[in-house]
């Protein structure tokens, strides 16, 4: 849970997105967070280590079923999704997504 930097109850407060950095030579950790989260999806390297990481966005929002309302609680489903890829050693963090 030290690695989710929100709760379900405030899992949706973002800009649609929730994002982690993973290793960018890792294939085999690549293809587990697919498999938690298909909609996973890189998008490159900003707020990573830009030589090792890259970044993922997983959208999260109402019309995907993920968020009970917008800016609101996420599903138990989506919050499922988020615990299990925080429990991948490799995830450090994860978080809203902002754009500014």
């Amino acid at each position: 849970m030290e690695k989710i930097h929100f709760s379900k109850e405030t899992g949706c407060r973002n800009d649609g997105y929730v994002e982690f950095c993973l290793p960018a030579n890792d294939r085999k950790l690549r293809a587990a967070v697919k498999r938690i989260a298909p909609t996973a999806i890189n998008k490159g390297r900003q707020r990573c280590d830009p030589e090792t990481e890259l970044l993922f966005f997983l959208p999260v929002d109402v019309e995907s079923g993920s968020c009970v309302e917008r800016w609101g609680a996420m599903t138990s489903r989506a919050w499922k999704q988020v615990c299990a890829l925080s429990r991948l050693p490799q995830i450090r963090s994860i978080r809203h997504t902002i754009f500014e």
